[in-house]
């Protein structure tokens, strides 16, 4: 295996020492040595501190590091576009949300296959958070989710809005006889603070972008649960819900495919002032090679997916 030489530097940074250095990289310390000096000279000026131990950048060299850094991170992105272009036909990842994904995927790929008959299509299912890296690291070609984003090299083209709902156990409301007739969780009641004050709560994983929605609401409105129960699997919250073990903070599509025999055990509410939506989107590389496929990919989910998806609602 031949070894770029930017890892020379970047091993003897991370090591501080350059025996252990050339140890990790499989060459002779006198090699390395040898490429250090060399460097040196030619650009007139120390890299590292070798009168020290442990070996640590100078100045200069700290600069250098990072400059070499963003090298490295060129370059990568330079060999992953080439690689999405000599293969851009076969292959096409996509990221979704676990719960998404199973309601999506049985009316998104069929008709992928159908339009696009040699590709090969790679569904990830992952946190929105975690779907972000997976696009900064090329990991993505497209997601799907809620999250914020803040990268300029991302595109976030916005496809639908979801409804906001307070999914509770009907026991959590025996004494409101209005959250008890007629509402469903596309109908949420108006909910009195005082029925969730004394309440458990079932809170999103950190990586569901639900978790800091939940956090801010509790936050804004004084709410102090008892008892927080942690849940990665909105699925499985769902359930717990129905199961009388606490109330959640959800969107109505979410809720979708839960079964009707436990949507039947729920109520579903709001609060006063409580953000009632938030904004479904597409997020692909602005210069993404398959921004082409990727279209087309949106055409197919905005007329076979989305109007085919309870408690959304379009962006025209």
């Amino acid at each position: 295996m031949v070894t770029d030489k930017k890892e020379y530097i970047f091993a003897i940074s991370e090591e501080q020492n350059i025996t252990r250095a050339a140890r990790r990289l499989y060459v002779a310390q006198s090699t390395l040595t040898m490429y250090l000096n060399r460097l040196e000279e030619e650009l007139g000026m120390r890299i590292f501190d070798r009168s020290k131990t442990p070996i640590v950048p100078t100045k200069a060299g700290e600069i250098y590091i990072e400059e070499l850094r963003k090298i490295q991170a060129l370059e990568s992105h330079m060999i992953w576009r080439m690689q999405q272009v000599s293969n851009q036909r076969r292959q096409l990842h996509i990221g979704l949300g676990p719960v998404r994904s199973s309601r999506w995927s049985p009316l998104l790929v069929p008709r992928l296959t159908e339009c696009f008959p040699n590709l090969e299509i790679h569904i990830h299912e992952q946190g929105d958070e975690t779907l972000v890296q997976s696009l900064l690291e090329n990991e993505l070609d497209l997601a799907f989710g809620t999250m914020p984003v803040e990268y300029s090299e991302l595109h976030v083209e916005e496809l639908a809005l979801e409804k906001f709902v307070i999914a509770m156990p009907r026991s959590f409301v025996a004494g409101e006889p209005q959250a008890l007739s007629g509402s469903d969780y596309r109908h949420p009641f108006r909910t009195d603070l005082k029925t969730l004050h004394d309440k458990p709560i079932l809170m999103p994983g950190s990586e569901n972008d639900l978790y800091p929605f939940t956090v801010r609401a509790l936050s804004h409105y004084m709410i102090q649960p008892p008892i927080t129960h942690y849940i990665s699997s909105m699925r499985t919250a769902a359930s717990l819900v129905a199961g009388g073990v606490g109330y959640l903070f959800t969107s109505t599509s979410l809720l979708s495919s839960t079964p009707k025999e436990e949507l039947d055990q729920m109520c579903f509410g709001c609060l006063p002032g409580m953000p009632d939506t938030r904004v479904l989107s597409a997020v692909y590389r602005e210069e993404s090679p398959r921004n082409s496929m990727i279209e087309d990919v949106l055409q197919i989910l905005k007329e076979n997916v989305l109007p085919y998806e309870e408690g959304i609602f379009p962006i025209e």
